[in-house]
């Protein structure tokens, strides 16, 4: 049990867990947890297929059918501004649970294409989390901006920052 360390028991299921050292300053809701061991213990000491190496090392399941779709069409439209095609859903569903991918393998693909240089301007793939930090805080800057931002629930904020980025123009 976890790679050998019989005597570190995982901690229990639960909706949502964090980590209580990197996690400061924040309102959770009610359904996360604290982890007890170190959140890379869950990452790499679970019985999922292992990644390799220079992927991090830790593990992954194979994506269900309606979560591996939702993957593919959060990173079009966060990447590229449109929905995927139904041929690129299918490759991506195929290649994420064949290949074992992390959803970011989508994204790094979609920043190293024609389309998106195109449309955006050339991102080295070591950059894509600088690159969707600043296009997710410049959304969020320009959207909370505006007078009715507090009175919004959260899933209309939601919706129009999702929204703001996928509209977004070089």
């Amino acid at each position: 049990m976890g790679d050998g360390l019989t005597y570190k028991k995982p901690d229990e299921p639960c909706a949502f867990i964090y980590d209580p050292e990197t996690v400061q300053d924040c309102e959770l809701q009610k359904e996360f947890a604290p982890c007890k061991s170190h959140i890379i213990h869950l990452l790499a000491c679970n019985f999922g297929v292992q990644r390799p190496a220079e992927e991090g090392g830790f593990r992954q399941y194979p994506y269900g059918d309606f979560e591996a779709q939702g993957a593919v069409n959060s990173a079009y439209l966060e990447m590229l501004g449109r929905a995927p095609t139904p041929a690129e859903i299918q490759k991506w569903k195929k290649e994420l649970n064949e290949k074992f991918l992390p959803a970011d393998a989508i994204r790094k693909s979609i920043i190293a294409s024609p389309e998106f240089e195109r449309k955006f301007g050339k991102v080295p793939a070591e950059d894509l989390h600088k690159y969707r930090a600043k296009i997710w805080l410049d959304a969020f800057n320009k959207e909370s901006a505006k007078p009715d931002w507090e009175t919004l629930p959260a899933k209309e904020r939601a919706r129009r920052l999702f929204n703001a980025v996928s509209r977004r123009k070089k």
